[in-house]
């Protein structure tokens, strides 16, 4: 399987489902901050109190793309500040769980500015971000306000895309499409319908 990320050709084998948060890992680095480092809640996926229960699934047929619509934080030097995504991140993951009384965060990646890709929902697990279109459908969450006319009306400052955020966010997509159950392509994807669910349609992500 071969594989164009910017100017360079990776040549690779498709993956296991085990083996991918590995490559992940390996392939974002220090980027790739698993749940335990942020400092996730424990699922639920045994509560009966929760809305509805951890599901499995086979596959993922289907992509949505998010934004959380926070001010991301910056440090004196103008970089994105970890300290803040974390917190917003945290954030997500307690209004999913205790506001919406979800078993876990809704979605199963989210990325900041920095380029940073927080884990969320385990990959296996059904997300909870896109009404009635959760099952097979992987939930990303960019860290951040995109949306230029919903930001501006509701107060808030227009975040602008980095190019360490569109960076990473390929390098994501690239080693998910490696995985035997990652079944999505740009043949079973409508960009318009992922940028409607998105942002009613107001994509600022072209590159994607």
């Amino acid at each position: 399987m071969l594989r164009v990320l910017g100017s360079s050709f990776l040549l690779v084998l498709s993956i296991s489902a085990s083996a991918s948060e590995l490559m992940l890992s390996t392939f974002l680095g220090e980027k790739y901050i698993g749940r335990d480092k942020w400092g996730a809640m424990v699922s639920k996926h045994s509560d009966l109190a929760c809305r509805g229960r951890l599901v499995e699934e086979d596959c993922k047929e289907l992509a949505t793309f998010h934004h959380t619509s926070d001010i991301v934080a910056y440090r004196k030097d103008g970089s994105p500040s970890l300290k803040a995504e974390k917190k917003v991140v945290k954030a997500v993951d307690d209004y999913c769980v205790n506001n919406r009384g979800w078993p876990d965060i809704g979605y199963h990646f989210l990325v900041g500015l920095s380029g940073r890709v927080y884990e969320g929902r385990p990959y296996k697990y059904r997300g909870a971000h896109t009404k009635d279109l959760n099952s097979k459908n992987i939930g990303i969450a960019f860290i951040g306000c995109f949306d230029e006319v919903g930001c501006t009306e509701s107060g808030l400052e227009v975040t602008e895309v980095t190019d360490e955020l569109i960076d990473s966010t390929v390098k994501l997509l690239v080693v998910l499409s490696l995985k035997d159950d990652f079944k999505i392509s740009k043949e079973t994807v409508i960009p318009r319908s992922v940028h409607e669910l998105a942002a009613n349609g107001r994509s600022r992500f072209p590159h994607i």
